[in-house]
């Protein structure tokens, strides 16, 4: 009888000891779980805040677009404005010349026409330009384009008139 009841003890605390470890697997198991929940957590939302920082990059880089477009739009304006003026004024002046000048007014008549057609076709491939930018994502590098080639007429516009007037 003794030794059956050492048999059951040992078989009770051999069944305890077994209890034991498998509580002690199973709260490892579920720590490993909470462990990795955790990290697949932080990485989601690194990777959220990375979305969110392209999102506002993108976003600043299209305002930074906007903007130069308009700066790059009101100075087209301007210079536009400057050419119809000083070609209502040559316009005016002919009329009182002498009909060599008259002459010489046609002349620059059909250079100014040339300068309008010149300036309508920057106008379609400015606007064929914005479409393509509101495409893709270098819209800020074509609006400096546009802006250094306006300028770079600008001034050859004020070269031409400048020997004009030194013609005249």
């Amino acid at each position: 009888e003794l030794q059956k009841i050492r048999e059951t003890e040992e078989r009770r605390v051999a069944q305890q000891k077994a209890l034991r470890e498998a509580e002690a697997e199973k709260i490892r198991l579920e720590d490993e779980r909470a462990k990795k929940a955790f990290e697949n957590s932080k990485a989601a939302a690194a990777q959220r805040e990375a979305e969110l920082q392209k999102i506002r990059e993108t976003e600043e880089r299209r305002v930074a677009q906007q903007k130069a477009l308009k700066e790059a739009e009101a100075e087209k304006i301007r210079l536009e404005d400057e050419r119809a003026k000083e070609a209502f004024a040559r316009h005016r002046q002919a009329e009182e010349r002498r009909q060599e000048e008259r002459e010489n007014l046609r002349k620059m008549e059909q250079q100014r026409q040339e300068q309008l057609q010149k300036v309508r076709e920057s106008q379609a491939k400015f606007q064929q330009e914005e479409e393509q930018r509101k495409a893709e994502e270098q819209a800020k590098l074509q609006a400096q384009q546009e802006a250094e080639e306006a300028e770079t007429r600008r001034q050859q516009e004020e070269e031409e008139q400048q020997q004009q007037q030194q013609q005249q």
